[in-house]
């Protein structure tokens, strides 16, 4: 079975990292400006007609550069990428930097160009297509597959049976507040970066060109979403889908498959700049390596693996005879192709969301602390493994302490009905931690100084959201 995976995937389908004809063989492609983003969402509320001076009110301040952006960008410098994959071509060019009679070293001067990677940056992302031999695919599967199956398996049967029982009024989900679990989406996982501003203590999160799949089982796009949020009473207080007023079970349902078909996404893809797979990588870097094959083997489920389950899932009940895979599949695609939106006003959510305040405070630290160790770390963006790593495990934590219960996700509603049944789907079987692991995949517990250290610091900043 795995042979035949790998054939079919992998085997004269891909090439290393190296190769320039590998999508992050270049650098990591280049956000969407802010001006840039504003001005079609701006466009869009004029056009729909809806709100458009509201949506002009909160976008009119555009933040101004600090001595804080000032320093994210010397650490950003300091974290880029070595551009070799490999330990020997570190020493290479550690060796022509001495012979040069510079005082500098690699980890302080900032990306070379003088290996295998490019220093261009990649036309745009893509989520699933770094090569594996055999033997690393057959690692993920023994390693990592069989206690996904297993979990996947385990949770759509007790979803399954509790979908019956609810439906015969023998048990009910506990009462939910839908605009509090709006706004736990917004402000506490990965959504928070379409926040835009703030009037008062009202925040507006606006998510232009958004793909999502309709009643009748089919891709389309709404042109602009919007969502506001008080942030002393954690609710919220309108949303607006296009031209309509939506309600907050409408909008929680819209915003979880959003989130795990079209953002999501766009972190597992990013992800690929901060990996090192190759084998001579084990020799420098054993943590790295491993979690580079399980990050790899996760996006192949992920992207090409995940619509094969969609047909099972309609003969068991789960999803309605109008679910397919090729629009599945054409909204992750829109979500990896539209990149991520520059966000540089999320700080002021920080009082306001354990999330965003996490992540503000440990991502210089992330990236201070890997431009010290990121000769073991040959190939490997810091950034993106920050994103790929920190991130990732965060967002998928955050939305299940967001939606505790799959059946609040309403699949009855006449229009976004087909989108609640993937969203309680993915919620109870992709977004939980895998079960019975052999092998060690957290900061925690690390060996590796880089991971340990980071671990250290973080959790003296939020111990809850650092075990992830």
């Amino acid at each position: 079975y795995v042979w035949k995976k790998w054939n079919e995937s992998f085997g004269g389908k891909r090439v290393s990292r190296r190769e320039k004809t590998s999508p992050s063989n270049a650098q990591p492609p280049k956000i969407v400006p802010y001006e840039e983003s504003k001005a079609e969402i701006i466009a869009a509320a004029e056009s729909l007609g809806v709100d458009s001076d509201g949506v002009r009110m909160m976008m009119k301040n555009t933040r101004r550069k600090t001595i804080k952006d000032a320093a994210t960008k010397a650490a950003q410098k300091k974290a880029a990428r070595i551009q070799t994959m490999t330990a020997s071509g570190v020493e290479r060019m550690q060796t022509e930097l001495t012979n040069r009679g510079t005082r500098k070293t690699i980890t302080s001067s900032g990306a070379l160009n003088q290996g295998s990677l490019s220093a261009e940056d990649a036309e745009g992302m893509d989520m699933d297509h770094v090569y594996l031999s055999f033997t690393q695919l057959l690692f993920g599967y023994t390693r990592v597959g069989v206690n996904a199956v297993f979990l996947i398996k385990k949770n759509i049967t007790l979803l399954r049976l509790r979908t019956w029982l609810n439906k015969r009024g023998i048990i009910k989900p506990k009462p939910v507040d839908y605009d509090a679990l709006v706004a736990r989406l917004c402000l506490e996982s990965s959504l928070a970066c379409y926040y835009k501003s703030k009037v008062d203590n009202e925040a507006g999160f606006f998510f232009p060109h958004l793909p999502y799949v309709d009643y009748d089982g089919k891709k389309k796009v709404c042109e602009l979403m919007t969502v506001y949020v008080d942030v002393i009473t954690k609710k919220m207080t309108k949303a607006t889908f296009d031209k309509d007023e939506i309600t907050g079970s409408q909008a929680a349902t819209i915003l979880f498959f959003f989130n795990l078909s079209a953002n999501h996404v766009k972190i597992h893809s990013m992800a690929n700049w901060g990996l090192n797979s190759e084998v001579a990588v084990k020799n420098v870097n054993k943590f790295l390596y491993q979690n580079s094959l399980v990050t790899v083997i996760y996006n192949f489920f992920g992207f090409t693996g995940f619509g094969t389950y969609i047909p099972g899932w309609k003969n068991k009940g789960l999803l309605s005879k109008e679910w397919n895979i090729e629009a599945f599949e054409q909204v992750v695609i829109q979500g990896v192709d539209d990149n991520i939106q520059a966000h540089p006003n999320i700080d002021e959510l920080v009082p306001y969301s354990s999330f965003v305040n996490f992540i503000v405070k440990t991502r210089p630290i992330f990236l201070s602390d890997f431009a010290k160790y990121r000769t073991q770390f040959p190939g490997v963006h810091g950034e993106a493994m920050y994103i790929g790593t920190v991130m990732h495990s965060m967002d998928h934590t955050a939305l299940d302490w967001a939606c505790e219960e799959p059946l609040w996700l309403d699949v009855d509603d006449s229009r976004f009905g087909l989108m609640a049944e993937m969203d309680r789907v993915v919620m109870v079987g992709f977004s939980k931690d895998l079960p019975g692991l052999t092998i060690h995949k957290r900061y925690k517990g690390s060996t590796h100084p880089f991971y340990a250290g980071f671990y250290q610091k973080a959790a003296k900043i939020d111990t809850r959201h650092v075990n992830c």
